[in-house]
């Protein structure tokens, strides 16, 4: 039976897929060793603390904790945290190519399109891990073993199948907070139409007694954490993020993110990188960068958001579909031609209504937050799937000749495997973070773990300076600041060491007390000190 199953599975495509994405991954795995992200190293650094016991900084109500929960043990074991991260996401990302091939399966898809999608889905979850340190991808694996259950014509036939999305959906919750509302909206949606679907009054049953049942284990598995970052914030909550990502929006932001302009901010807790590890509720402490505001405050912030901010963002979303394929609009609107029937036909088309829909719930939620490319990686992989469903219908109407079928399938990849992955993320990070990496080498013959340290610009490169250094990053000043005022403002941070990039800037810089250091290897940025044996 097993030798069987690995027979069938070599010629349905999916374990050439798997040898393929290890081959290529293991090959240019050493070419993005050194890329690092913002929010990644937030996710390090609280798996750090998990791993010393520093329970009371880790529980964080901003980052979801699976990540750093996975990422634990790798550096209990020793593995130095930026390839660990590297290691859990490449081997996350193997789980995608199963959990695909499951879907291709229920949607009844032929094995020629089967292989196709598993071929383009190769080079996009090489992007997927490869270019990133964050949970976004583990996301994506987890909602496509979701959906591998509720997607499945006979899930009204056990309960048990309801349970198992309640656990898929806690762990989701755990990859990122977005998952909660996610979940509880599509699980409640799609029960309801297996519920309309039901043949008998026993699989109507069954489909109530499952959804309650995948409630239940959702609660019991979330409730925990839930409470842990409610008591921490001292107010309930199931995440801090979608709250300070929507003030991100406000009309005093207006997009612009306030650590660049509003000045220096100390580290969230005595072992954090920098401010942006932890953000806190304004009741309970002053929030770092925005102040939270709301729409409904007055007739002219309701506006505001409509104007800037919904509309942007769905705009912003539909350029992230044309980004994943060229062909993504042409895919939406054959869908919603093919669902323009009853009622009844429609609930029986699922290999149309299933994807279609949490395709438009998952993109609804980020119309009214700050969304970036990768909060909507599933929804690529959902194209892809949608537009295989399509190719395999052409292919199998005799519309086209062998040949054509051959171009049809080769277009279809090709417009998967060009837009994101190579053209926008494998080719331009190729050793993305190394030189800043040899910088930190050199830097470190002078600032040391915990030192406090500050930059006159460049706030990406240098919060990867002090990653890199174990120190204490503290931002960039203020808009127009003054000497006088900056050298004030970083007496009241107690800045031990300044970065200074761009020579032009240096006469800013309030001389009088920082001197300059020669770092041997380096021209930028340059080292200022406030120490005096230096």
């Amino acid at each position: 039976m097993i030798l069987s199953n690995t027979k069938k599975s070599f010629r349905n495509g999916l374990i050439p897929a798997l040898i393929t994405y290890l081959a290529i991954g293991f090959i240019l795995l050493p070419y993005y060793l050194y890329q690092l992200d913002p929010d990644g190293i937030s996710y390090i650094s609280i798996a750090q603390k998990y791993a010393i016991g520093n329970f009371q900084d880790a529980i964080n109500g901003f980052w979801g904790p699976l990540y750093s929960w996975l990422l634990t043990p790798l550096i209990l074991l020793r593995i130095e945290p930026l390839l660990a991260s590297k290691m859990l996401n490449f081997s996350i990302g193997l789980l995608a190519f199963p959990t695909m091939h499951t879907l291709c399966h229920i949607f009844a898809l032929s094995n020629t399109t089967r292989k196709v999608i598993l071929f383009a889905l190769v080079p996009i979850v090489l992007s997927f891990s490869l270019c990133s340190v964050m949970p976004d991808l583990l996301m994506v694996v987890i909602l496509l073993t979701y959906f591998c259950i509720i997607f499945q014509p006979g899930y009204g036939s056990s309960a048990k199948n309801g349970m198992l999305c309640g656990l898929c959906g806690a762990m989701a919750y755990f990859a990122k907070s977005y998952g909660l509302p996610f979940f509880l909206s599509h699980f409640s949606v799609m029960n309801f139409l297996h519920f309309l679907r039901s043949e008998n009054q026993k699989q109507k049953s069954t489909t109530l007694r499952g959804f309650f049942g995948g409630l239940l284990v959702f609660g019991i598995v979330s409730a925990p954490w839930i409470m842990l970052i409610s008591k921490k914030y001292q107010k309930l909550t199931f995440s801090t993020a979608g709250a300070y990502n929507f003030a991100y929006f406000s009309p005093e932001s207006k997009g612009r993110h306030p650590k660049l302009y509003k000045g220096f901010y100390s580290p969230s807790n005595p072992t954090a990188i920098a401010v942006t590890e932890d953000r806190f509720w304004p009741e309970i402490e002053p929030w770092p960068y925005i102040e939270p505001w709301s729409p409904f405050d007055s007739l002219d912030n309701f506006k505001y958001h409509l104007r800037h901010n919904v509309r942007a963002n769905a705009n912003h979303i539909i350029r992230l579909f044309k980004s994943f394929s060229t062909f993504s609009v042409v895919i939406c609107a054959a869908y919603v031609l093919l669902l323009c029937r009853s009622p009844r036909e429609i609930l029986r088309q699922h290999q149309l209504l299933y994807p279609f829909l949490s395709l438009v719930l998952y993109s609804l939620g980020y119309v009214f937050v700050l969304i970036q490319e990768r909060y909507v990686w599933i929804t690529c992989l959902l194209l892809l799937l949608m537009g295989g469903y399509l190719i395999n219908q052409l292919a199998e109407s005799k519309l086209f000749t062998r040949m054509g079928r051959v171009a049809l399938y080769g277009i279809f990849v090709a417009s998967f495997i060009y837009s994101p992955p190579i053209k926008l993320k494998l080719i331009p990070n190729i050793n993305s973070g190394k030189s800043i990496y040899f910088t930190s080498k050199s830097l470190a013959n002078h600032i040391h773990r915990g030192d406090n340290i500050a930059s006159n610009k460049e706030y990406r490169n240098s919060y990867y300076l002090a990653y890199h250094l174990d120190a204490r990053y503290y931002g960039i000043p203020r808009e127009n600041v003054s000497k006088q005022e900056l050298e004030v403002e970083l007496d009241k941070f107690n800045v031990q060491y300044y970065l200074v990039w761009e020579e032009s800037l240096e006469k800013n810089l309030p001389l009088s007390k920082f001197r300059k250091v020669k770092v041997e290897g380096i021209e930028e940025p340059r080292l200022y000190t406030l120490r005096a044996n230096e």
